[in-house]
C-alpha cells in the first residue's frame, strides 16, 4: 500500500486551479474546470475528477447526514481512484476510503487501511493544502479506532496505546488548524470562507483532554486546553474555541481548587516539547498578552471567550434558510455557556456583571423562558428589584403556570417596590396556579397574601377596618401553617400579628413554636426578646435568649442594639455602655476595610482633630474621639473596672458631644462639631448611595449612646 510521500511539485495550471478550489471548498467549480479540460478517463484530471466527487459526498455526512447512498457513492468513486496510476490521488482516496470504513461502522477494516498508510510520518504540503486537510482526517479516524480497541488490550498495553491515540489526535490537531491559517492567508481580506474544522477533526482535539483527566493527569489536560486555546483564531475555528473554553471553565471549576492551581506559565509550552518538526506548530499568539493570576479569573476569561462566540454565532444562525435543529443547537450552546457563567459569578457574587451579561442573551432569547429567568434572578440579586419585576412579568408572560415566579414577584412588590396592590394580586393567581402543585408553594402563596393584608393594616388610620385587615392576615398565615407546619416564616409573621395585636401569650408560644423550626432566623429571636419584654416582664429570659442568638450571629446590628437597651435596664447604664462599645468595634470591622465608609473615616479623623482643642482645654476625655489615627475607626474606651459614679460624672460633657454629632450627622457632615468648620459643599459630600448602610448604623449607634446618657 502507498504511504506518505512528497507530492508532485510539477503540476499544470488546471490542477493547480482545481486544488484551488479543493482547498477553499468550491466542488462545484472544481468539477467544472475539470469537466471543461478533461475527457480521457485514465487521465490525472479524471482521477482528480473522481476524488472530488467523492469528496464532494462525504461534504454532506460533515454536516451531521449519513445517508447510506452518499456513502455507497462515494466508497465506489474512492476505489475507481486507487485503482489509478497517480500516486497522489491513491494516497488521498486511502485516506477517504478509510473514512468511509469508519463511518460505516466497520473499524477494523478502517484501521488496517490507515495503518498501513504510515500517517504519523505525514508533513505539510505548501502546495496542495487540502491534502493537509485529508492526513488530519485520516490521522483523526485512526486513533478513534484505536480507542475503539482498547476493551480488547490488556490492562499494561492500555497505557501505551492511549500515548499512541494522543500522539495521533496532537498531529491532527495540528496539520488541520495548522491547514487553516495557511488558507486564511492566501485569501485576500474580508473573504469569509465556508470551510470548517471537519468534525471528525473537531472531536478529537475535544478528546485529547479528556483522555489525559481520565488518566488522572489534570495539570497535562490544563496546559494542553492552554496550548490549543493559545493557536491564533480564525473563522473556521470559532466552534472549536468556543467548545473548548466552555470545558476548560468547567474543569477548572470542578477538578482544580486554590493550591493546586498554578499559573499559566510562557515558558513551558507543550507543543515545543511535543512536536520536533517546526512547520505543525500552528501560528499562536504572542504570550504578552493578559494572564489570569487564580482559577476563578481564568475560568470567568474562558467563559467570557465562549459567551462571545456563542452569543454571536446563534445571532447569525437566525436566518430562515438553517434548518430549525440547527437553530436550536446554536441556542442550546449559548445557553450552557450562560447557566456556567450565573454558577461561577454567583459563586463570586457578580451578580451585576452577570445580569449585563445576560441582558446581552435576550437579544436571541425571544420567548425563552430560562434566560429570562436567569435575567430576572440576577437583577433581584444585584437589588434593581424594579427591572428584576419587569423581567418577571415577562417570564409570566412567557410561561404563566410557574408558581415559583409568581412568588418571586409578590415578594418583590410587597418587600422592596411598596406595590401593595400589585403583589397581593400576583399572589392570589399563585394560590390559584400551585392548587395543582405541591402544598409547599399553596403555603408561601397565603403567607404572601397574609403579608399584604399586614402591610395595609400598618397604613390604615380607620380603626375598624384596620382591625378587619388584620384579622384577614391572621386567617391567611394560620392557612399557611396549616397546609405546610414546617415553615418557619409563617409561625413568625402570625407571631408578628399576634403580637401587633397585643395576643402576647399566643404570640409567644407561636414565637417558639418557629425557633423550633429555625433556630438561627435572627429576627424570630428578635420577636421573642421583645415579647418577654413587654411590660417590663422577663427581662433575664429575653437577655438569655439574645445572648443564645448572639452566640451564633456575634456581628448582628438588631441583637446588640435591643441587648444594649436590655442590659441597661436590666442591670444599670454601664452594661448598656459595654455593649454599645462592642457595637462600634462591630461597626468598625464591618465597615472599615469597605469602600463605602472610606469618606467617613476620612471626615471623621478631620473632625476630631478638630475637636482636639475644645475638649483638652475642658480637661475631659473624649470617649468617642478615634483610638488610633492609623485604623481611623471611631471606638468608646470605658475601663471595665469603672464605677457607676465615674460614669454619670462624665454624662454632661459626652451628651454636649453627641447632641453636637447628631446634629451634624442630620445635616451630612459626619463628626464636625463648632461652627468655626466650614460646611462641605454640596459636589463634595459623599452621595447616599456611598454611606448609606454604615451611615444608618453609626447613626443608631449615637443615638442609642445619647439616650443612655440622657
Amino acid at each position: 500500500m502507498a504511504t506518505v510521500k512528497a507530492v508532485r511539485t510539477k503540476k499544470g495550471k488546471i490542477e493547480l486551479d482545481v486544488e484551488r478550489y479543493r482547498s477553499e471548498g468550491s466542488w462545484n467549480k472544481a468539477l467544472e474546470v475539470i469537466l471543461a479540460h478533461g475527457s480521457d478517463r485514465s487521465s490525472s484530471l479524471h482521477m482528480l475528477n473522481q476524488l472530488i466527487l467523492c469528496e464532494n459526498e462525504l461534504e454532506f455526512n460533515d454536516q451531521g447526514e449519513l445517508p447510506l447512498e452518499s456513502l455507497s457513492k462515494a466508497k465506489r468513486y474512492a476505489e475507481e481512484v486507487m485503482n489509478g496510476n497517480d500516486e497522489q490521488y491513491k494516497f488521498e482516496a486511502s485516506v477517504l476510503l478509510g473514512k468511509i470504513y469508519y463511518l460505516q461502522g466497520n473499524n477494523e477494516k478502517a484501521l488496517k487501511l490507515l495503518s498501513s498508510l504510515n500517517l504519523l510520518s505525514a508533513k505539510m504540503d505548501p502546495i496542495t493544502l487540502r491534502f493537509n486537510r485529508i492526513v488530519s482526517e485520516g490521522l483523526a479516524v485512526l486513533g478513534l479506532c484505536k480507542e475503539e480497541q482498547l476493551n480488547l488490550k490488556s490492562p499494561p498495553d492500555i497505557s501505551k496505546e492511549k500515548d499512541n491515540i494522543i500522539v495521533s489526535f496532537n498531529l491532527a490537531c495540528h496539520m488541520c488548524i495548522k491547514h487553516l491559517q495557511e488558507l486564511d492567508r492566501t485569501q485576500p481580506e474580508h473573504t469569509n470562507l465556508s470551510v470548517s474544522v471537519p468534525p471528525i477533526v473537531e472531536k478529537v482535539i475535544q478528546k485529547i483532554p479528556e483522555i489525559l483527566i481520565n488518566k488522572g493527569d489534570i495539570p497535562g489536560a490544563i496546559s494542553k486546553y492552554r496550548t490549543i486555546l493559545g493557536y491564533c483564531e480564525l473563522p473556521a475555528t470559532r466552534s472549536l474555541r468556543r467548545a473548548l473554553s466552555l470545558r476548560f471553565s468547567e474543569l477548572l471549576l470542578r477538578s482544580v481548587c486554590t493550591k493546586t492551581y498554578h499559573k499559566y506559565n510562557t515558558s513551558m509550552d507543550q507543543d515545543s516539547l511535543t512536536d520536533k518538526d517546526a512547520q505543525l506548530i500552528p501560528y499562536r499568539y504572542p504570550t504578552n498578552r493578559y494572564i489570569p493570576d487564580n482559577r476563578i479569573e481564568e475560568a470567568i476569561f474562558s467563559l467570557m471567550i465562549s459567551e462571545h462566540i456563542a452569543s454571536q454565532d446563534v445571532i447569525l444562525n437566525r436566518p430562515s434558510e438553517l434548518s430549525e435543529p440547527q437553530i436550536v443547537r446554536s441556542f442550546n450552546n449559548a445557553a450552557a455557556v450562560y447557566d456556567l457563567l450565573a454558577i461561577l459569578l454567583t459563586k463570586v457574587k457578580h451578580f451585576k456583571f452577570l445580569s449585563k451579561c445576560l441582558e446581552k442573551a435576550l437579544k436571541f432569547s425571544y420567548h425563552q423562558f430560562h434566560i429570562w429567568y436567569q435575567f430576572a434572578l440576577s437583577l433581584i440579586s444585584s437589588k434593581q428589584y424594579y427591572r428584576g419585576y419587569l423581567a418577571l412579568r415577562e417570564c409570566l408572560r412567557i410561561d404563566n403556570s410557574k408558581t415559583s415566579v409568581y412568588l418571586f414577584a409578590s415578594s418583590l412588590c410587597l418587600g422592596h417596590l411598596n406595590l401593595i396592590e400589585e403583589g397581593m394580586e400576583l399572589a392570589s393567581q399563585a394560590v390559584e396556579v400551585s392548587a395543582q402543585s405541591e402544598t409547599a408553594f399553596m403555603a408561601r402563596a397565603h403567607l404572601l397574601v397574609g403579608w399584604g393584608w399586614s402591610i395595609l393594616a400598618r397604613s390604615c388610620c380607620v380603626v375598624d377596618k384596620k382591625s378587619e385587615l388584620r384579622n384577614r392576615a391572621v386567617k391567611e398565615y394560620r392557612i399557611a401553617i396549616q397546609l405546610d407546619p414546617d415553615d418557619y416564616l409563617g409561625w413568625y409573621h402570625l407571631a408578628v400579628e399576634l403580637a401587633t395585636q397585643r395576643h402576647l401569650d399566643e404570640a409567644l408560644s407561636v414565637c417558639q413554636q418557629s425557633l423550633q423550626l429555625m433556630p438561627i432566623h435572627s429576627n424570630t429571636l428578635y420577636l421573642l426578646a421583645l415579647l418577654h419584654t413587654a411590660g417590663g416582664k422577663r427581662l433575664d429570659q429575653a437577655a438569655k435568649a439574645l445572648y443564645v442568638g448572639l452566640s451564633d450571629r456575634p456581628n448582628d446590628f438588631n441583637l446588640l442594639f435591643l441587648l444594649a437597651k436590655i442590659e441597661e435596664a436590666r442591670i444599670n447604664p454601664k452594661a448598656g455602655l459595654k455593649i454599645y462599645r462592642q457595637l462600634l468595634k462591630v461597626w468598625r470591622d464591618t465597615f472599615s476595610l469597605g469602600s463605602n465608609s472610606k469618606v467617613l473615616f476620612n471626615r471623621m479623623r478631620k473632625a476630631a482633630v478638630s475637636n482636639d482643642n475644645d475638649i483638652t482645654n475642658s480637661n475631659t476625655t473624649d470617649d468617642l474621639t478615634l483610638s488610633s489615627a492609623s485604623s481611623f475607626s471611631p471606638s468608646l474606651e470605658l475601663d471595665d473596672d469603672c464605677s457607676i459614679l465615674n460614669v454619670w460624672e462624665e454624662k454632661t460633657n459626652i451628651s454636649n458631644y453627641l447632641q453636637s454629632a447628631l446634629s451634624d450627622i442630620a445635616i451630612g457632615c459626619v463628626g464636625q462639631t463648632g461652627a468655626s468648620i466650614v460646611p462641605l459643599s454640596r459636589q463634595s459630600r459623599p452621595s447616599n448611595q456611598n454611606q448609606t448602610t454604615a451611615l444608618k448604623v453609626q447613626i443608631k449607634i449615637y443615638q442609642g449612646l445619647a439616650w443612655t446618657f440622657s
